[in-house]
């Protein structure tokens, strides 16, 4: 006879199906874990342990009595000096793009006169930044970084090897100040991405488009904001990641 058979044969002999009755005799076996619901397979995976006593009549009053009172408000827990230096340095770090902020550089010392591409904001390196500002409350940030990433993203479908592939997201992205229509005076704020020109080996970002999209779900998740995720825009960009990744070949250039 089978395993699986045996399992059967056993909840049948032992009440395991629905009801009240079958209901308690499993609390009295130790229903609440894996000894109560699967006994065969408890003795089978879990040979050194043993079904939970039953609650005596005591515990099951206070266990209800616990659940009758109301939630208390959590306590604020104070931050650390360690906590508020790394907020301090954290907002220091924050890129702004006609005056709402969209994303943190990839590293901030003013003592470097060496810059790099180290002042650009990139999709990897600000994932963990944006999670930190999504559970402290702080969503605007992160909404104005998936969106003008969005823009940036290449949706034009290329056969050279010098421009970037259809869906590719770019590795990073800084600000640009620029003359408007060709006066002098008066200036604009544009974004320039970077498709892996500036990296260290002049290699593709392979990983952005993915990356975008963790930060998406995680953002609608924690907000509750799902109509972001339903723009067309949006979906548009989804699809086009997903196909360039899940293609036979990597499509950058």
């Amino acid at each position: 006879m089978s395993v699986e058979a045996q399992y059967w044969l056993q909840r049948a002999a032992s009440g395991g199906g629905g009801g009240e009755a079958a209901r308690r005799r499993r609390r009295r076996r130790g229903g609440g874990g894996v000894s109560g619901s699967l006994p065969f397979f408890d003795r089978v995976l879990f040979p050194d342990t043993s079904p939970l006593a039953p609650a005596t009549e005591e515990e099951a009053a206070t266990a209800a009595a616990a659940d009758e009172e109301p939630a208390s408000a959590t306590e604020v827990r104070e931050e650390t000096e360690t906590e508020r230096e790394a907020w301090r340095l954290l907002r220091r770090a924050v890129v702004s793009y006609c005056g709402e902020p969209v994303g943190t550089v990839a590293a901030e010392d003013p003592e470097c006169t060496e810059t790099l591409n180290y002042d650009q904001v990139f999709i990897r390196d600000f994932v963990p930044s944006a999670l930190a500002f999504l559970m402290r409350g702080e969503t605007e940030i992160v909404r104005n970084f998936l969106l003008h990433t969005l823009q940036l993203q290449s949706w034009e479908k290329t056969v050279d090897c010098y421009s970037p592939g259809q869906g590719l997201m770019p590795a990073s992205f800084k600000i640009r100040t620029v003359p408007l229509d060709d006066n002098k005076e008066a200036f604009e704020e544009v974004l320039d991405p970077d498709f892996g020109e500036s990296a260290i080996g002049r290699v593709p970002p392979v990983d952005s488009g993915l990356w975008w999209i963790i930060l998406l779900r995680a953002y609608c998740k924690i907000t509750g904001d799902y109509a972001l995720q339903e723009r067309v825009d949006v979906q548009t960009g989804i699809k086009l990641v997903l196909s360039l990744c899940l293609s036979d070949g990597f499509d950058l250039l």
